[in-house]
This record gives C-alpha cells, structure tokens and sequence, in this order.
C-alpha cells in the first residue's frame, strides 16, 4: 500500500462544561516531527498523547492543536493567592526602578496568568477518555487521507508506467535502426573509397536488416529460396548456404530486397545504379584500364586477379540462380572464384538489371530472374 505523507483531520468532543476541538496537519518528512500546541491543563498529558500519535503515523511533519471552550457554568472557581501576590511584588519592584506607581494594581493582577484556578484547568478521567476517543479519530482520519492520496498516487504511477511501456514498444522499431546505422557508419569508416566524384562501399553489402530495423528473411534451403522468390518476398542467403563466405564476399539478395520501399541501404547510401556504374567505369582509361584497377589484387582464380588501385576491391562472390541446367552442374550455386554479380538499383519496367564482372572486363546484363542472388555494391549519396 502506498500512503502519502499529507493529511489533515479534525474531531471535537464534549465534557459537562468543555468542548475540546482537535486538529491535526501532516506534512512531508523523512522523520517523524510533532508539533504540540496545547492547552495547560494538558501538558501532563502530552507524552500520551505523542504515544498514540506515533503508533499510527510514523513519518512526517505533524502539527496538533488542541483548544477548548467552555460551555456550561464553573462550580468551582477561586483565586490563587500565593500566585497573585507574587505576581503583586513583582509589579512593584517594576513601578519603584521604573518611577511610575500605577493607580490600580488589581486590575492588572486579574489578567496575569495562573491567578484563577477552576475546574476547567484539571482533567478527569471521563473528559481523558473523551479525548482519547476523540484523538484516536482524529488519527484515522488523517490516515485515511493519506492512504486516499495515497492510491491517487499509485493510480498516476502506474498510468505512468503503462504509458512509458506504451512509449517503450514504439521506440524498439527506432532502436533497431538505429542500432542497424550505428553498425553499418562503423563498419563504413573504414569500408569506402572516393573514386572521381563517387565514394563506393569497398565491400559486398553483408545487412540482416532493411534500414527501418526490419529483418530480412534468411532463406537457408532452396524450397524456401524458391518460395521467397514466388511470393515477391525480399530473402538473402549465404553462397552455398554456407556462413563461412559471409566475411569475404557479404550476402546475397534477391531482387525483391534490393528494391523494398524499407530500403536495403545503410542511411546515407544507396543501392548503386546503370548510370553510377557507367560513370565508375568511365573514371578509367577504358574498359580493361577499369577492370584491373577495381578487381581485388587477390580471390580471382587462375591468377586473374586486378592490382585494385581504385581501392573499389571487386572480388568473385558467385551467386544464386533459380534454374538449374547441366551449366551449372545442376546446382543453384555457381561462379564463385570466377565471377562477381552485383544488382543495380535501375528500373525499366519489370526488367532487372545486374552488373558482372569475368576475367576480361564488367558488363552490364539485363532481364534477369529477380528470384535469382546477386551481390550488392552501395554508393554513397550525394549532400
């Protein structure tokens, strides 16, 4: 149970002659603090009365004032001499130091204190009870405020909490992408070259996740490839499915990933297109001037290797086709270690394009399948 700190409370009792009002204030403390006012005939009292107080409310800031008023006639009333007449010498030693004599002494002794005694200033045992009853409810009733306020505030804590789980579920989609660029920006500072006008990723793009966070389906088994593929469902996959080429030559994705409205891209990259191709290879001195200087220097077999010193770092990651023939040893994949395969971003229609690289130069290919698996090149956007 959650209990607030504040309260208030007031309760009144009554004797033959007396009513007796209590009242009670609670404010916030790391301690328990009470702050007695009280009449004198009460002062006895007092530790009792700090007792019941305690027993209940444990912490706080607490003010207690407790009056009363008389109602009926006092039966017994008389003058306290020895009082009076002490309260009378003083007065005179006064007047002498001071010089002045005051006319009428009495009228001034009948309002200093203590000079009347009365039964109003003794508490019996039935007005005690009384007043036990009635502090007793003054109590409760400041405890009840504070467990009132206190379940107002455990309703807001856990409207509060709910609406921060709330907020919680729609920033996790954020936390993917954000986890998502924060991996792929440390893994491009020190993966990208600037070739003419254009800065290239120097690796195959090797992302689980579109940009959004979104996963990417991971088709580990040609059924599912195949079905991925039917369905027009984005899919990416290991050469071989195997985990081993992940490092060296990154994913292969189907045509459907590379074009996800999600985007396929880190944030501030892009899919590299025909054009941005073409104008890759027309940063060189012809075509076989722009093989050598942007095939890796090794991976390539047979020796075929480029010197890279476009530093583009082009290797031979092979890729995933959906028709198999006795080319292709009637295996999906092939050409591994002999040629590179990348998608281009650029549509025509429903033509697909993609680009490849041999032993002799790189060319650019049309319509084919999109179900198929090629490599991804990223080209970073222009400011």
């Amino acid at each position: 149970m959650i209990k607030s700190m504040t309260g208030y409370g007031k309760a009144s009792c009554e004797t033959e002659n007396k009513r007796i009002t209590i009242e009670l204030k609670s404010l916030n403390s790391k301690q328990l603090d009470i702050n007695a006012k009280l009449p004198s005939a009460y002062r006895e009292k007092e530790p009792e009365i700090r007792n019941i107080i305690s027993s209940k409310l444990e912490r706080g800031k607490i003010d207690l004032y407790i009056t009363y008023e008389i109602t009926g006639a006092i039966s017994d009333y008389s003058i306290n001499k020895n009082t009076a007449i002490s309260h009378y010498r003083e007065l005179k030693e006064l007047a002498k130091e001071l010089g002045e004599e005051p006319k009428d002494y009495f009228s001034l002794l009948i309002k200093m204190p203590d000079i009347f005694n009365s039964s109003t200033d003794n508490v019996s045992d039935e007005e005690w009870a009384r007043f036990i009853n009635a502090i007793e409810e003054v109590v409760a009733k400041v405890d009840g405020f504070r467990i009132a306020e206190g379940d107002i505030l455990r309703k807001d804590i856990e409207g509060r909490i709910c609406l921060i789980e709330e907020l919680l579920n729609t920033i996790e989609p954020f936390e993917k992408e954000r986890l998502n660029i924060i991996k792929m920006n440390e893994l491009i500072k020190t993966n990208s070259v600037k070739i003419g006008e254009q800065e290239w990723m120097i690796e195959n793009l090797n992302v689980e996740n579109f940009r959004n966070g979104d996963p990417i389906f991971e088709a580990k088994t040609d059924e599912k490839w195949e079905d991925a593929g039917k369905k027009g469902k984005p899919a990416w996959c290991y050469y071989n499915n195997d985990p081993e080429n992940d490092k060296k030559y990154g994913k292969l994705y189907n045509w459907y990933a590379v074009n996800d409205p999600n985007e396929l891209a880190p944030k501030g990259w892009h899919i590299s297109s025909n054009d941005e191709w073409d104008r890759l290879i027309d940063y060189f001195d012809g075509l076989d001037d722009a093989t050598n200087k942007i095939k890796a220097i090794d991976g390539w077999n047979y020796n075929r290797n480029g010197n890279n010193e476009s530093g583009f770092t082009a290797i031979p990651g092979g890729c995933r086709v959906y028709e198999v023939s006795f080319e292709n040893n009637y295996c999906p994949f092939h050409d591994i270690g002999y040629y590179g395969y990348w998608w281009s971003s650029t549509k025509y229609f429903n033509i697909s394009w993609c680009w490849f690289m041999g032993y002799n130069g790189i060319y650019k290919s049309e319509h084919h399948k999109k179900i198929n698996g090629f490599s991804v090149r990223c080209i970073k956007d222009k400011r």
